[in-house]
């Protein structure tokens, strides 16, 4: 199976209009408070300060400099944080090994497949792996090139079919579901969860479970929030992709329908389809109905302003 790009990493930082972007995978998606504040640090003091949530349940520092790299590095290196060769995406279930709903603990299984990974093969770079522990927050299989099932206490199937989209906010067993809006942190938002929780867990929704935890002002307790319908690239100026503003627009428009906002052609922060899209083209906006951010626009060209006012008057 061959996939175009490839993703960013700790030792292969892929450099954005903001700077380099350095990707941290956080095995299981567990984040010590410790180590959070040490994120924190990191982002500040070698970066931007900002630090995106991904749709694989990693974290990525922005704003990452040419002089600031190898620093960065060498702290990543003292925490074993720099991806050996060869290592892919693993999904996680969220709550492995504390959910009382699951079937088993999927922790030491993911650590297997990772050490499997550590060396030479020939998977494309942004294969990626799922396992799911069958508990209270289902990964969907489609959303991985393989994904493990958990159909027991000791076997698992491989793929499945679609299943409902998971609601990871609010009150879980022993866990709060925060939402982070467009999967946009900053070094200060970090550092609060980390005083919050016990532990944090990271998800693939543009959410962070605190184990121990509860609402946090800054976030979204509320899974039916009209901005948890809104999936925004950073745009323009932080990506050199992209010729528009993204998010200001997205948040306009959030109370009036799902939608896609993309700062070009790409569809990066929503590859699927969405009731509109906004995708931005030489500095205006076209939109997509019912499609992704490649296909043929119904309108093009146009100013913030008139996008806004079109979709107000053909949506409500």
């Amino acid at each position: 199976m061959k996939k175009m790009g490839w993703c960013p990493t700790a030792i292969r930082p892929m450099r954005s209009g903001d700077g380099l972007l350095v990707r941290l995978r956080l095995s299981c998606g567990i984040v010590s408070p410790g180590l959070a504040r040490l994120i924190a640090d990191w982002a500040e003091s070698f970066g931007n300060g900002l630090i995106d949530l991904t749709s694989r349940a990693n974290l990525q520092l922005r704003g990452v400099t040419d002089e600031t790299l190898q620093k960065l590095q060498e702290r990543l290196a003292e925490h074993d944080l720099l991806d050996p060769p060869g290592m892919r995406s693993v999904l996680c279930s969220p709550l492995a090994g504390i959910d009382p709903k699951a079937l088993l603990d999927v922790r030491p299984v993911v650590r297997e497949i990772e050490n499997a990974l550590r060396g030479e093969h020939r998977l494309p770079e942004k294969f990626c792996f799922l396992v799911d522990d069958g508990g209270s927050l289902r990964l969907d299989p489609r959303s991985a090139d393989v994904a493990f099932v958990a159909q027991s206490a000791t076997h698992f199937r491989i793929g499945g079919p679609a299943i409902a989209p998971a609601r990871p906010l609010g009150r879980h067993d022993n866990a709060f579901g925060l939402g982070v809006p467009f999967g946009r942190l900053d070094a200060a938002k970090l550092r609060l969860l980390a005083d919050s929780a016990q532990e944090l867990r990271l998800t693939p929704w543009r959410a962070i479970l605190l184990v121990g935890g509860g609402p946090v002002e800054g976030f979204l307790h509320d899974n039916d929030d009209p901005l948890r319908g809104a999936a925004a690239c950073p745009g323009a100026p932080s990506c050199h992709q992209g010729t528009v503003s993204t998010r200001e627009i997205a948040v306009a428009l959030a109370p009036v329908t799902p939608l896609h906002v993309s700062g070009c052609s790409k569809g990066c922060a929503h590859p699927g389809p969405s009731p509109v899209t906004l995708v931005g083209r030489e500095g205006l906006y076209d939109i997509v109905f019912d499609g992704k951010a490649g296909d043929s626009p119904a309108f093009r060209g146009l100013t913030q302003d008139q996008a806004i006012q079109i979709l107000r008057e053909k949506v409500i």
